[in-house]
């Protein structure tokens, strides 16, 4: 779902949802995980457009907003980081 460092920490953690087992969901995280993927490179436009098909989903709505506080940012590698506890 995500990779993160908390405030007062250096190293990354990573953050997972736990989904009950349908086709649905199996959709989901596999479409959830392409755009993810695109985040984590820094490729925000495309990562923009896949998570705008899963607008029902609060972690993907959560991941567009975060893009608009990244956009413009020089230096990214991947991991969000958090600021605040």
């Amino acid at each position: 779902m995500d990779e993160v460092i908390v405030k007062g920490k250096s190293k990354s953690v990573k953050i997972y949802e736990p989904l009950e087992t349908t086709s649905e969901n199996e959709q989901l995280k596999e479409t959830y995980e392409e755009a993810f993927t695109l985040y984590q490179r820094g490729d925000f436009k495309e990562a923009m457009k896949i998570w705008k098909t899963l607008d029902q989903d609060k972690t993907s709505q959560m991941m567009m907003e975060r893009i608009s506080e990244l956009k413009g940012k020089e230096k990214w590698n991947g991991v969000w980081e958090w600021k605040e506890k």
